[in-house]
């Protein structure tokens, strides 16, 4: 280390203890918070069996102000704000009894707001929703006590929706659809009570079916197709229970030949291989 970092060093921390001394000469009490402890979740100056109440700070190793909370009885209350070392804000948190209650705010390096969240007793509920850094929305979730519940909707960076989807107390219910960057559909999916109930259909970028698979109480029954990206049939698998049983018949991606199997319960019963038809 030279001395020109030295000195630098020095006056930085001259700088912050004479910030922390000036914020302590008025009505308001500021620590910074390497200067306490923390004991069972509360902190404590050194040497005190008092839990601190007052604003506690830390700053970034370039002298930028770091976070900022005011606490009650070692406890985080009102107003909690992180910053990033350019100054910008980070985070934006209101607390109640030490638990998140109103707002949550946290924004991108280059000042576009991130996400927005309202909480309530220290769980989610209300709307939440988030950003890109170029501003658009990618999220917009809503919940109670936590849970998810309603219109659930995801966006791809191009403003293009990548998911949607129903909820209640926080389980998916009926049709669930996923899309690819360029609109097509990626997946449709039917939801009983947050399990798999009925057809599920799942697609190539281009819009050619990838597979449909129909599903009971969460597991597969019935028949599931499986289909090469042109179009030709892979395979057809039956299934109960969520076990293989019955005929499956695999193609090879030329269709020349075809493997038929049987299956009881989901064990192997016979193999052989048959020109395709």
């Amino acid at each position: 280390m030279t001395i020109l970092t030295t000195m630098r060093t020095k006056l930085t921390l001259l700088l912050l203890i004479g910030i922390n001394l000036l914020l302590n000469s008025g009505c308001e009490k500021v620590v910074v918070k390497s200067e306490l402890n923390l004991r069972n979740d509360k902190y404590y100056t050194v040497n005190s069996n008092t839990p601190y109440t007052g604003r506690i700070v830390s700053y970034h190793e370039n002298g930028q102000l770091s976070e900022s909370g005011n606490y009650i009885d070692g406890i985080i209350e009102g107003s909690f704000v992180t910053y990033y070392e350019n100054g910008q804000i980070r985070l934006s948190q209101s607390y109640k009894d030490g638990k998140p209650d109103g707002l949550k705010e946290q924004y991108h390096g280059n000042g576009q707001l991130m996400s927005s969240t309202n909480f309530k007793d220290g769980n989610m509920d209300g709307l939440s929703e988030g950003y890109y850094e170029n501003g658009q929305i990618s999220s917009s979730v809503h919940y109670i006590d936590d849970k998810r519940v309603g219109l659930n909707e995801y966006y791809h960076e191009n403003g293009l929706l990548k998911y949607s989807g129903n909820h209640i107390d926080g389980k998916p219910v009926g049709l669930l659809e996923w899309y690819y960057e360029n609109g097509q559909l990626e997946s449709s999916q039917n939801y009983k009570t947050g399990e798999l109930d009925g057809l599920s259909k799942f697609y190539y970028e281009n819009g050619q079916l990838k597979s449909s698979r129909n599903y009971k109480d969460g597991k597969e029954d019935g028949f599931t197709k499986k289909f090469y990206r042109n179009g030709k049939l892979n395979s057809l698998e039956s299934y109960k229970d969520g076990k293989l049983d019955g005929v499956t018949i695999l193609n090879d991606d030329k269709n020349s030949v075809s493997i038929l199997q049987s299956y009881t319960n989901g064990h192997l019963v016979s193999e052989k291989t048959v020109p395709y038809k």
